[in-house]
Protein backbone atom coordinates (compact mmCIF):
# COMPACT_ATOMS: atom_id res chain seq x y z
CA UNK A 1 0.00 0.00 0.00
CA UNK A 2 1.69 3.26 -1.21
CA UNK A 3 2.14 6.26 1.56
CA UNK A 4 2.48 9.66 0.86
CA UNK A 5 6.09 11.28 1.98
CA UNK A 6 7.78 14.68 2.02
CA UNK A 7 11.33 14.83 1.04
CA UNK A 8 13.93 17.26 0.89
CA UNK A 9 16.52 16.92 -2.18
CA UNK A 10 20.09 18.38 -3.88
CA UNK A 11 19.41 18.84 -7.53
CA UNK A 12 22.71 18.45 -9.81
CA UNK A 13 23.30 22.38 -9.08
CA UNK A 14 23.52 21.72 -5.56
CA UNK A 15 20.30 23.59 -5.10
CA UNK A 16 17.69 22.05 -2.56
CA UNK A 17 13.95 20.80 -3.79
CA UNK A 18 11.24 19.60 -1.63
CA UNK A 19 7.91 17.76 -2.68
CA UNK A 20 5.79 15.14 -2.34
CA UNK A 21 5.53 11.35 -3.56
CA UNK A 22 3.90 8.12 -3.29
CA UNK A 23 5.93 5.25 -2.64
CA UNK A 24 6.19 2.08 -0.34
CA UNK A 25 9.08 2.91 2.20
CA UNK A 26 11.25 5.33 2.58
CA UNK A 27 13.96 3.62 0.50
CA UNK A 28 11.32 3.68 -2.30
CA UNK A 29 10.94 7.06 -2.69
CA UNK A 30 15.34 7.16 -2.40
CA UNK A 31 15.05 5.31 -5.28
CA UNK A 32 12.82 7.30 -7.47
CA UNK A 33 14.41 10.79 -6.48
CA UNK A 34 18.07 9.65 -7.64
CA UNK A 35 15.94 8.18 -11.13
CA UNK A 36 15.38 12.30 -10.81
CA UNK A 37 19.01 12.69 -10.91
CA UNK A 38 18.27 14.15 -6.85
CA UNK A 39 20.29 13.38 -4.05
CA UNK A 40 18.00 12.82 -1.10
CA UNK A 41 18.82 14.99 1.94
CA UNK A 42 15.30 13.83 4.64
CA UNK A 43 12.36 11.69 3.74
CA UNK A 44 9.57 11.75 5.88
CA UNK A 45 6.31 10.28 6.01
CA UNK A 46 3.57 13.27 5.06
CA UNK A 47 1.27 13.91 7.20
CA UNK A 48 -1.74 16.79 6.80
CA UNK A 49 -1.78 19.54 9.05
CA UNK A 50 -5.91 19.03 8.93
CA UNK A 51 -5.64 14.67 8.97
CA UNK A 52 -7.93 12.90 10.93
CA UNK A 53 -5.54 10.43 12.36
CA UNK A 54 -3.67 13.58 13.60
CA UNK A 55 -6.49 14.71 15.34
CA UNK A 56 -7.43 11.47 17.04
CA UNK A 57 -3.73 11.41 18.98
CA UNK A 58 -4.26 14.82 20.01
CA UNK A 59 -8.33 14.59 20.37
CA UNK A 60 -10.37 13.25 23.67
CA UNK A 61 -11.47 9.89 24.16
CA UNK A 62 -14.51 9.06 21.71
CA UNK A 63 -17.69 9.55 22.99
CA UNK A 64 -19.09 6.68 25.02
CA UNK A 65 -22.57 6.81 23.11
CA UNK A 66 -20.35 6.18 20.20
CA UNK A 67 -18.72 3.29 21.68
CA UNK A 68 -22.15 1.72 22.61
CA UNK A 69 -24.09 1.56 19.38
CA UNK A 70 -20.38 0.19 17.88
CA UNK A 71 -20.60 -2.47 20.07
CA UNK A 72 -24.51 -3.29 19.99
CA UNK A 73 -24.31 -3.12 16.31
CA UNK A 74 -21.28 -5.20 16.05
CA UNK A 75 -22.52 -8.09 18.48
CA UNK A 76 -25.65 -8.12 16.26
CA UNK A 77 -23.93 -8.56 13.11
CA UNK A 78 -21.36 -11.34 14.44
CA UNK A 79 -24.50 -12.94 16.04
CA UNK A 80 -26.16 -12.94 12.49
CA UNK A 81 -22.99 -14.86 11.22
CA UNK A 82 -21.13 -12.03 9.58
CA UNK A 83 -17.28 -12.10 9.46
CA UNK A 84 -15.29 -9.58 11.33
CA UNK A 85 -14.17 -7.57 8.11
CA UNK A 86 -17.69 -6.95 6.82
CA UNK A 87 -19.10 -5.93 9.89
CA UNK A 88 -15.96 -3.03 10.36
CA UNK A 89 -16.46 -1.77 6.95
CA UNK A 90 -20.65 -1.44 7.69
CA UNK A 91 -20.09 0.31 10.79
CA UNK A 92 -17.16 2.56 9.18
CA UNK A 93 -19.98 3.27 6.97
CA UNK A 94 -22.64 4.31 9.05
CA UNK A 95 -20.65 6.23 12.17
CA UNK A 96 -21.58 9.49 11.68
CA UNK A 97 -18.26 10.53 13.87
CA UNK A 98 -15.47 11.48 11.71
CA UNK A 99 -12.58 10.41 13.97
CA UNK A 100 -13.93 7.36 14.69
CA UNK A 101 -14.86 6.66 11.09
CA UNK A 102 -11.16 7.05 10.76
CA UNK A 103 -10.33 5.16 13.04
CA UNK A 104 -12.30 2.21 12.19
CA UNK A 105 -10.71 2.32 8.95
CA UNK A 106 -7.29 1.60 10.56
CA UNK A 107 -8.68 -1.13 12.28
CA UNK A 108 -9.97 -2.72 8.78
CA UNK A 109 -6.87 -1.88 7.17
CA UNK A 110 -4.94 -4.04 10.44
CA UNK A 111 -7.56 -6.79 10.08
CA UNK A 112 -6.64 -7.17 6.42
CA UNK A 113 -3.19 -7.60 7.25
CA UNK A 114 -3.72 -10.50 9.68
CA UNK A 115 -3.85 -8.82 13.13
CA UNK A 116 -6.61 -9.78 15.64
CA UNK A 117 -9.35 -7.72 16.46
CA UNK A 118 -7.54 -7.27 19.58
CA UNK A 119 -4.65 -6.10 18.82
CA UNK A 120 -6.45 -3.99 16.16
CA UNK A 121 -8.39 -2.05 18.22
CA UNK A 122 -5.48 -1.66 21.32
CA UNK A 123 -3.78 0.43 18.31
CA UNK A 124 -6.10 3.13 19.48
CA UNK A 125 -5.84 3.57 23.36
CA UNK A 126 -7.66 6.95 23.03
CA UNK A 127 -10.69 5.48 21.71
CA UNK A 128 -10.85 2.11 22.85
CA UNK A 129 -10.50 1.45 26.75
CA UNK A 130 -8.14 -1.65 27.91
CA UNK A 131 -11.17 -3.35 29.34
CA UNK A 132 -12.85 -3.25 26.46
CA UNK A 133 -9.51 -4.31 24.36
CA UNK A 134 -8.88 -7.48 27.17
CA UNK A 135 -12.84 -8.28 27.18
CA UNK A 136 -12.39 -8.45 22.79
CA UNK A 137 -9.39 -10.76 23.56
CA UNK A 138 -11.25 -12.92 25.67
CA UNK A 139 -14.47 -13.00 23.55
CA UNK A 140 -11.92 -13.99 20.26
CA UNK A 141 -9.93 -17.24 22.35
CA UNK A 142 -13.34 -18.16 23.90
CA UNK A 143 -15.31 -18.22 20.52
CA UNK A 144 -18.18 -15.51 21.83
CA UNK A 145 -16.91 -12.32 20.42
CA UNK A 146 -20.83 -11.48 20.38
CA UNK A 147 -21.59 -12.00 23.77
CA UNK A 148 -19.14 -9.65 24.74
CA UNK A 149 -19.17 -7.38 22.29
CA UNK A 150 -22.67 -7.19 23.87
CA UNK A 151 -21.68 -6.93 27.39
CA UNK A 152 -19.55 -4.61 26.87
CA UNK A 153 -22.00 -2.17 25.26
Amino acid sequence: MATTYTYKARNRSGQITTGKLDGISERDIALKLREKDLLPVSIQEYVASGDVMASVQKSKKIPLKVLTIFCQQFAVMINAGLALMPCISILQQQTGNKVFKEILGTVRTDLETGDSLSKALSRHPKAFPPIMINMVEAGEAGGVLDEVLNRVS
